[in-house]
């Protein structure tokens, strides 16, 4: 929990430190899906939407909830969406 996987299946990691990426596709929690396709019957929600940014570690952990400041930019981080803070230093 707390990862994302790209279509390679290969989890996504920051390079070095943390790193901002842009989320193309809605990522959806494991449990939304059966034999690798989204169940027909599915009501889930996406746990982050497509267009978003997310800032993960090294080890490929998603930040879930904080302030983060990465390269001079801070960042406030809910439910995994990471958004500029307005009220820079």
């Amino acid at each position: 929990k707390g990862y994302i996987y790209g279509e390679d299946g290969l989890k996504i990691k920051a390079e070095t430190g943390k790193e901002v990426i842009n989320i193309d596709d809605d990522i959806y929690n494991k449990s939304a899906f059966c034999d690798g396709e989204i169940k027909e019957d599915c009501t889930a929600s996406p746990v982050i939407p497509a267009g978003s940014q997310v800032i993960i570690s090294k080890s490929g952990k998603v930040m879930k909830n904080g302030k983060v400041k990465i390269e001079g930019t801070r960042y406030i981080v809910e439910n995994y969406i990471a958004v500029e803070d307005p009220e820079q230093d």
